[in-house]
């Protein structure tokens, strides 16, 4: 571990995430918690197996600086991440030229500089690697304030959605179901749990093309479909060495061709949470309530086949109105807001400076 004093007695320490004792583990899991009794209280508490997962993995084509703040009595009070692309990645390159940082300040110790300390002292990292942006995501108002008085510019904003499955209006729920099939009687629902060869790259591809519509809403995103789906083909069999489980939905039209899909993901890791992947409908076929056949045909099929499961969740850009005005019909709580700011790496060092 790597420690550097900070002011009025705080460290900030550089740690080798799979290198941590099991009970400084158990304390940084503690730590993350203060983020779901924050902002995600309404959904099942993290499991530490799930966390300790997710904290220890590996990305192929990101070098991860992670770090842990301690107050002056050896307690966490702030985590951070700097996620930097690997040089040899086949990420697009103005991917590679985006630094990613996760930063967060126990609401006990805000206002006091901690963050932004912390921030130049990890933006070291930065130099000579050819890194011009920086990318933070923020929830809370304190967070978006954050990033806003830094220069911040929003590049993406989400809109966070959950559906309680014990106690939604079933009985409404089978009326939509029933009702929107009555008026695309021409079209074939087909729901199955596993993919085989042929069906991985159908909906790969399928899922790439809605992604590739998707990323338009976003001011920095460049797409590259050949990397996408090369990374997808990757993300499966992860998924598949893990147990995750998927259920999908098809719509297909007379002649069986795909014209929209729904995908929800079933992580052991979360027993009581299912999360929906994408849905998506092919152009040609929008606005006669396929999406939302597929996705009461997929609410429909969890309750019948995986009763274990207590909630749904869900995100949507902010600009992806109609995914968000049938999640609301569905049932569908907000979460807080997402955002995600853009900095200039100079100007933010500039400011960073500026402000200590």
């Amino acid at each position: 571990m790597k420690e550097r004093k900070m002011n009025d007695g705080y460290q900030i320490i550089e740690i080798d995430n799979n290198k941590v004792s099991e009970n400084e583990l158990l304390d940084i899991y503690e730590f993350s918690l203060d983020r779901w009794r924050e902002s995600y209280q309404m959904l099942p508490k993290p499991t530490f197996e799930s966390f300790s997962y997710h904290f220890k993995k590996k990305y192929p084509n990101e070098i991860d600086h992670n770090y842990i703040i301690k107050n002056h009595d050896a307690r966490i009070i702030g985590s951070a991440c700097l996620s930097l692309s690997k040089p040899e990645s086949e990420e697009p390159e103005s991917i590679k030229k985006i630094a990613g940082i996760q930063l967060r300040i126990t609401k006990f110790e805000r206002g006091k500089g901690i963050g932004t300390e912390a921030l130049k002292v990890i933006l070291e990292k930065t130099k000579n690697s050819g890194i011009e942006k920086v990318s933070m995501n923020a929830t809370l108002d304190c967070g978006h304030k954050f990033c806003l008085h830094l220069g911040g510019k929003v590049a993406d904003t989400s809109y966070l959605n959950y559906l309680g499955l014990k106690n939604t209006n079933w009985t409404e729920i089978q009326e939509i179901n029933q009702n929107t099939k009555n008026k695309n009687s021409e079209i074939t629902l087909e729901t199955f749990t596993k993919l085989n060869q042929s069906n991985t790259e159908e909906y790969i591809r399928q899922n790439a093309k809605y992604v590739k519509e998707i990323s338009k809403y976003s001011d920095d995103w460049e797409f590259d479909e050949d990397y996408y789906i090369n990374e997808s083909r990757e993300n499966i069999r992860n998924c598949i060495q893990r147990g995750v489980k998927g259920v999908f939905t098809y719509a297909r039209d007379p002649s069986q061709r795909i014209i929209g899909i729904s995908v929800v993901k079933c992580d052991p890791l979360e027993p009581q949470e299912v999360y929906t992947v994408i849905t998506g409908v092919d152009k040609d076929f929008r606005r006669r309530g396929l999406c939302k056949l597929m996705k009461t045909e997929l609410l429909l099929y969890i309750k019948k086949n995986r009763p274990e499961y207590s909630v749904m969740t869900t995100a949507n850009n902010e600009e992806n109105t109609v995914m968000r005005r049938i999640n609301e019909e569905l049932g569908f709580k907000q979460l807080p807001v997402w955002k995600r700011y853009s900095f200039d790496l100079n100007k933010l060092k500039e400011q960073l400076n500026e402000n200590l």
